[in-house]
């Protein structure tokens, strides 16, 4: 497949100098701009000459149409030799079997550059996130017992407390009590 033709970055007049300037294009207005003028070395200007021809508009790179996916279901009506894939508004989960799949067909993912490490690092951060989830369930199961030994500690203090305040009232009552 034939591949697309490079555009030259057009960005704004001094958006290098200025950070505060981003750096995408916004139309040359002065009266001395250079950029606006047209001279060499300013930067390129956007004119309808840097436009995509008509064969090319909406393919990759590569020369292939580019397809959003959001499931194994929509990769498997897409052509290897003529599709590629862009994964978007996709969960980790998700893009992970989608990224699997598009590898076990040779499809091409755009938004990818590596897919095999990608997938092994999905893997692994979901490895982690488990773990730690499960050391939390855990974590918390301990501090749940350790709170309910310290509750059944202040009941038995508590009813001990309890029982000595009675006995005590037992012994005010024979105390003062008349002959």
């Amino acid at each position: 497949m034939k591949q697309k033709r490079k555009k030259p970055k057009f960005v704004r007049k001094d958006a290098h100098k200025k950070k505060r300037l981003k750096m995408k294009w916004r139309k040359p207005k002065g009266l001395q701009n250079k950029k606006r003028l047209g001279l060499r070395g300013y930067g390129k200007k956007v004119s309808i000459g840097y436009g995509t021809k008509k064969s090319e508009k909406h393919l990759s790179k590569d020369g292939l149409r580019i397809m959003r996916v959001q499931n194994v279901k929509e990769l498997k009506s897409i052509n290897k030799n003529t599709d590629a894939v862009l994964i978007a508004a996709v969960g980790t989960k998700k893009k992970l079997e989608i990224m699997q799949a598009a590898e076990k067909e040779g499809i091409k993912i755009i938004n990818l550059k590596e897919v095999k490490k990608s997938i092994e690092k999905r893997k692994e951060d979901m490895k982690k996130r488990k773990e730690m989830k499960e050391a939390k369930k855990k974590k918390k199961k301990i501090e749940e017992k350790e709170e309910k030994s310290l509750e059944k500690k202040v009941e038995k203090e508590e009813s001990e407390e309890e029982k000595r305040k009675l006995e005590k009232k037992e012994k005010d009552k024979v105390l003062t009590k008349k002959l």
